[in-house]
């Protein structure tokens, strides 16, 4: 069985929430795991929240490493 147009609309209308987004996609993918087409859509989505969580640590490593030369720095400065 394949999805309908009227569920990948329901997943459409979830598209400003990355979270009901990503809950709507596994919702049908696992009712609909014989439709070849929105599988691989559905794994295009999951590759791409996978390489952004990536990014998003390693930005988040930088982030911290930052804070921590500022510390150093403010710490110097009084001294």
């Amino acid at each position: 069985m394949v999805a309908s147009h009227y569920v990948i609309e329901k997943i459409l209308e979830k598209w400003t929430d990355l979270r009901d987004l990503k809950n709507e996609f596994e919702k049908f993918s696992k009712r609909y795991p014989d439709d070849i087409e929105f599988q691989r859509i559905y794994n295009e989505f999951k590759d791409y929240l996978r390489i952004n969580t990536e990014r998003l640590e390693r930005i988040r490593s930088e982030l911290e490493v930052l804070e921590k030369n500022r510390k150093t720095e403010v710490s110097n400065t009084l001294l």
